[in-house]
């Protein structure tokens, strides 16, 4: 039996650019989102998306 793929994806960009990325990752039929982690981690206001899916 064959396990689904799963892949990683992790980007820093401005909150508005990650809130995008999620809302397409989440429109796509094909992906099953597994975990999403966000966190402010500078001080210029970039976020850190990271998703995980299948």
């Amino acid at each position: 039996m064959n396990k689904p793929r799963t892949g990683h994806i992790r980007i820093t960009a401005d909150p508005t650019v990650v809130d995008a990325v999620l809302t397409a990752l989440r429109a796509n039929p094909d992906l099953s989102i597994v975990r999403v982690s966000k966190a402010y981690p500078d001080t210029d206001g970039r976020q850190r998306l990271y998703v995980r899916v299948r």
